[in-house]
């Protein structure tokens, strides 16, 4: 019998939050919210804990260094990246040096 696989300890999970506005007449405002992936930090937050530009970190995506996994598109222009990429890319950064 296989033993079943233990659910992931970091899911990563994403919520639409909406906002919902009285408008006085009885009806409502119902303004979809933008996701909201946890678990995740920005090209921002990534850039600071390495002490690059966000500029560099998007470079970083593009050029494949930050594997499609651990990049998730909220939006057009907004970007979440996991937190296993830190770890990822500390990896790769101790290869290139040894």
């Amino acid at each position: 019998m296989k033993k079943p696989t233990p659910p992931n300890p970091n899911p990563i999970a994403c919520t639409f939050p909406s906002s919902v506005t009285p408008r006085g007449d009885g009806s409502y405002i119902v303004t979809p919210g933008k996701p909201v992936i946890a678990a995740t930090l920005t090209p921002k937050e990534l850039a600071i804990r390495f002490g690059k530009s966000r500029r560099t970190i998007y470079r970083w995506i593009s050029e494949g260094l930050i594997p499609e996994q651990f990049v998730h598109h909220a939006g057009l222009r907004e970007v979440c990246i996991s937190v296993e990429a830190v770890t990822h890319l500390r990896t790769k950064f101790r290869e290139r040096h040894e």
